[in-house]
């Protein structure tokens, strides 16, 4: 149902995805008691935070209310509830 020729659509789609998770892949503990969020999700949402120019907050927002962020993140099926919390995001970037 989305637009093939969205911008998002068409960046997502050229993003080399597994070379990111191969990359944050010794960042994770294998046996770690709760399993971590998708790198795809967590990478892309820094991507969109500075495509988009906005905080960590708003950008959490956006994917909430956005299909074309939850497909670029990797998102099947489209949802209504928050990503992750923001402290991840955080975490992340200092990964």
């Amino acid at each position: 149902m989305l637009d093939t020729s969205h911008s998002l659509y068409k960046l997502a789609n050229m993003m080399d995805w597994p070379s990111l998770e191969k990359a944050f892949a010794p960042l994770y503990c294998e046996d770690n008691d709760r399993p971590a969020k998708p790198v795809r999700l967590m990478a892309g949402l820094p991507i969109l935070k500075h495509v988009r120019d906005v905080l960590d907050e708003e950008v959490v927002e956006q994917f909430m209310e956005n299909a074309y962020h939850q497909y670029f993140c990797g998102i099947e099926a489209f949802v209504t509830s928050a990503p992750c919390a923001l402290s991840e995001l955080v975490q992340f970037r200092h990964r």
